[in-house]
């Protein structure tokens, strides 16, 4: 029993560790154990302890409802809730807690250990349970969090061109109060407020609504005017971000349309291009050649900028003065790039130096004349060589500087004499040997003696560029393109085309997937203005933009496209690798349809735009406005479209939308396009339908009496416009109509016979004098005589909307006789039934049922519904017995 006793004390003290310590130490608890074992001792044994079973059962009642009636106050679950801790799964027999006054008798009250094992190890238990459910929370908190930023990330990597492209837009041009003249209220101007297309795209509508308005001619090239509506209606602002490389690009078509111009419009023409006229050669070499002097010209511009924007910014270390001429403004920005040089001879030994008039020191004289050149201005670099103190010892690459200042001053200079001039300086590059940097980089992009050097082993010092990489490697093909490099193996496609597909396996797309804008300005560079435009559609968030530089382009005449039209698939036709072609129709077809929805006038000047025949820009505009559900508006004035190709769309429309069960809409189309013969069949056909399909509802019935109206007032119109017409080709309608009119009569008389009123003998004679005058006594016989005649003209004259509601005809001609008949009969006192008038009825109602017995039956096979029903049989046999 002591060493039980001695083991359950150490139990108890190892798992109550970490809790608060107990007031008895270990030397009381040993003293204590020592005194518990002298009295067993001396003893000899436990004294035994007598209970009852009913004493047991009461003490252990008492012990449970102590137990259960303990409840913790608010404060407690407080203090236990702040420290994690669930209170109610604690055993309150484990705490010996009591609240007076609203709190704990005594926090830090010790803890007293009543020897129970089982109850500590629960606690401990339930301890752990609580740390492990923390530990969740924990876990569950740093996942979700995790998550959540990560979800976070990418969606911002989606919006982010968005929303870039939303701060760089500039401003939409304030709302101005005058009321909107009448040719803008014409042509459509676009709304700048679209929930499709942005502010900068409005402004681009607006140009292209002045080329199809014939309005263009006095704002510059399309290009020029298109630049400007990019950088917003100021123009003078400082751009930045997208709208800066957007504005860049378009002046960069402009400045290289412009040096092609006599290639794309020989003799100087400024008219519009007809697409059979000069259609676009990507492989002419005279024109490849001509729009890359147009993009170094767009380079060096763009330099030029650059180093006034650096000399303005440091003027005091510039020290520019008021001089003009580029060679000034590159000679202040080698002042920013080194030390000021004095008056005598530069310190360094071989280096030639000039001194500009006006100016108080000196510079060398090869990296003023790169400056030069770099800005695209060969007569400063001319000027800059001239003011050398001696000759230079370069002089073929003098001769080529000079005539490239005189082609650049639009002086007479053949191609032979460059020609010359680019090999004469090459094999002067290779005799010298030269090995100053700025010259050779001179030799480089005037002569090209080394195709395969790389600008960075010309400049290392310098920070470079796209422009700069560009420029270098436009500058060596410009050269090669004029006087081609002699290769040992057997290469394909020219200088350009081999930078092209450097560009693609070197770097491409993915290079470039941060900055699309940039890569299109690359490939604009290169002149691959179709693959530029497909990459830019593609991007997503810039088709639009792509849309309207493909139309500029293809209008300009610097686009190859195709004519294929995929729903989806690639935009670029790349079946001939060399001469690929941008599938222009397919991209209008994908961007316009919800721009169709808004405003579908707008929209279908950029089908107009297209150099297509108008029977394929006629097509695409049915297929959008057909799938917009906006064919309603070609009834709109639209200027733009001529009035030949406006009727073929209305009809090509009213064809569809009759095929889609809208005859009513299909209706106003063809009378807008003035095809009456059309809408005759169409009005033809439905009445016909109408007719047979008899006990309508009343809203049945009341359409269709509009439309008996309708074409009624449009065969009225349409006799009174063209009559010959009317009467060849709308002989049916007529006929049409005037039983449909009977049919009316003949109906509104059997409801009449229900009333005491009856509608009287007048409707009769109204009625009998309708089938004897034309068109109803054409279509049935008054005697017997004419039922030969009357059947050859129904089976070769009327055509199938006729002759199916030929039946309802004969049924109501026969009643009417039959009704005239009964009135005459009642009505004659003498001369019993031999009188002439019944025999004339009865003789003409026997024609009509002879004419109806065989006529019916011939067409009935081809017409499906012509024979008489039994009940119409019977009625007419009883009504013509009735008769005898």
């Amino acid at each position: 029993g002591t060493r039980g006793w001695a083991v359950a004390c150490g139990t108890g003290a190892h798992v109550r560790r970490g809790m608060s310590a107990l007031d008895v130490g270990l030397e009381g608890l040993l003293h204590g154990s020592q005194k518990l074992l002298a009295s067993i001792s001396d003893e000899g044994g436990l004294p035994p302890i007598v209970h009852s079973y009913a004493q047991i059962d009461a003490d252990a009642r008492a012990r449970t409802s102590s137990s259960a009636s303990f409840a913790a106050d608010a404060h407690t679950n407080n203090f236990l809730a702040t420290h994690g801790i669930d209170s109610a799964a604690i055993d309150p027999n484990m705490f010996e807690l009591s609240a007076t006054g609203g709190g704990l008798e005594d926090a830090a009250a010790p803890d007293v250990w009543d020897g129970d094992v089982e109850k500590l190890l629960q606690a401990e238990q339930q301890f752990v349970l609580v740390q492990a459910v923390q530990h969740a929370k924990h876990l569950v908190r740093h996942d979700f969090d995790a998550t959540y930023w990560s979800a976070f990330a990418s969606n911002w990597q989606l919006q982010k061109p968005k929303l870039i492209e939303q701060i760089c837009a500039p401003p939409p041009p304030p709302v101005m109060p005058p009321v909107q003249s009448a040719a803008a209220a014409v042509t459509g101007v676009s709304d700048p407020l679209s929930r499709i297309r942005s502010a900068r795209h409005t402004a681009y509508a607006r140009v292209f609504d002045e080329i199809l308005s014939g309005r263009a001619g006095s704002s510059g090239d399309l290009y020029d005017r298109l630049a400007r509506a990019a950088s917003g209606l100021e123009g003078g602002s400082v751009l930045d971000g997208a709208a800066a490389k957007l504005h860049a690009s378009w002046q960069l078509l402009s400045v290289m349309s412009a040096s092609a111009a006599e290639l794309r419009r020989p003799g100087g023409r400024i008219a519009e291009l007809r697409a059979s006229e000069q259609a676009y050669q990507s492989r002419d070499p005279s024109l490849r050649l001509s729009l890359l002097r147009g993009a170094l010209r767009h380079l060096g511009a763009q330099q030029l900028n650059a180093l006034m924007r650096d000399v303005s910014d440091a003027r005091v270390d510039a020290q520019l003065g008021g001089q003009k001429g580029t060679e000034y403004v590159s000679a202040a920005m080698l002042r920013l790039e080194r030390p000021m040089q004095p008056s005598a001879p530069a310190a360094e030994a071989g280096v030639t130096v000039v001194q500009l008039p006006q100016t108080a020191d000196v510079q060398p004289l090869w990296p003023l004349v790169y400056w030069c050149v770099r800005s695209g201005d060969f007569p400063a670099a001319l000027r800059t060589v001239e003011l050398a103190p001696t000759e230079v010892p370069c002089k073929k690459l003098v001769s080529l500087l000079r005539l490239r200042a005189a082609h650049a001053m639009n002086s007479a200079t053949s191609d032979d004499a460059m020609k010359t001039a680019i090999l004469d300086a090459r094999d002067e590059y290779w005799q010298q040997n030269i090995g100053h940097e700025p010259l050779q980089l001179l030799y480089a992009v005037l002569a090209a003696p080394e195709p395969s050097k790389q600008l960075k082993e010309l400049l290392p010092t310098r920070p470079l560029t796209i422009e700069d990489w560009l420029w270098f490697q436009l500058s060596m093909v410009g050269a090669m393109l004029v006087a081609p490099q002699v290769t040992s193996r057997e290469s394909k496609g020219d200088a350009l085309s081999a930078l092209q597909k450097k560009l693609a396996d070197e770097y491409g797309e993915a290079f470039f997937a941060k900055v699309p804008l940039v890569y299109f300005s690359v490939l604009l560079h290169l002149q691959q203005f179709e693959t530029a435009v497909a990459y830019l559609y593609g991007t997503g968030v810039w088709a639009m933009e792509a849309l309207h530089f493909g139309l500029a382009l293809q209008h300009e005449g610097m686009l190859a496209c195709g004519s294929a039209r995929y729903a989806d698939g690639p935009l670029l036709d790349s079946s001939a690798p060399e001469a690929p072609r941008l599938l222009l129709e397919a991209m209008l077809e994908r961007s316009l349809p919800e721009w169709v929805k808004e405003e579908p006038a707008g929209a279908l000047k950029y089908v107009w735009l297209l150099r297509a025949p108008p029977q394929a820009k006629e097509a695409l505009i049915s297929t959008l406005l057909l799938s917009a559900g906006q064919a309603s508006a070609l009834l709109q004035r639209i200027t733009f479209i001529p009035e030949q190709s406006k009727r073929r769309l209305l009809t090509h429309a009213a064809v569809a939308l009759k095929a889609q069960g809208l005859p009513t809409q299909a209706a106003k189309l063809l009378f807008e396009a003035e095809q009456y013969d059309g809408l005759a069949q169409l009005l033809l056909e439905e009445l016909s339908s109408r007719l047979l399909q008899g006990g309508a509802s009343p809203e049945e019935a009341a359409r269709a009496k509009q439309l008996r109206t309708d074409a009624a007032a449009f065969f009225a119109q349409w006799a009174s416009k063209a009559p010959a017409e009317a009467q060849q080709h709308g002989g049916d309608l007529q006929r049409l109509l005037a039983i449909a009119d009977f049919l009316e009569y003949a109906a509104g008389w059997r409801v009449s016979q229900a009333q005491p009123s009856g509608i009287g003998a007048g409707a009769l004679e109204a009625m009998l004098r309708a089938l004897s005058e034309p068109p109803l006594s054409t279509l049935l016989p008054s005697r017997m005589t004419q039922v030969e005649e009357t059947q050859a003209s129904f089976r070769h004259d009327l055509k199938a909307e006729v002759q199916r509601v030929v039946p309802l005809l004969i049924e109501a001609a026969v009643e009417t006789l039959h009704s005239k008949y009964v009135l005459l009969k009642r009505a004659r006192s003498v001369g019993g039934y031999g009188g002439n008038e019944l025999q004339q009825l009865r003789a003409q109602a026997e024609a009509v049922v002879a004419f109806a017995g065989l006529s019916l039956w011939i067409v009935a096979e081809e017409l499906g519904q012509m024979q008489l029903t039994t009940t119409t049989s019977q009625r007419i046999a009883s009504w013509l017995a009735d008769m005898a």
